[in-house]
């Protein structure tokens, strides 16, 4: 079976949304890309 190798860091982007409660004020598409810019190569996007 092969097993894929994740880094240390990941992006945690379950609460990243485009919604009033989401505790964000900034686009989230430049949050991701700010990650992917700062070397992140896991985005998880799981509910829970």
């Amino acid at each position: 079976m092969d097993r894929r190798a994740f880094g240390r860091h990941g992006f945690g982007a379950m609460r990243l949304r485009d919604e009033p409660t989401s505790g964000t004020d900034r686009d989230p598409v430049a949050v991701i890309h700010a990650a992917l810019d700062a070397g992140i190569t896991m985005v998880d996007t799981a509910d829970a």
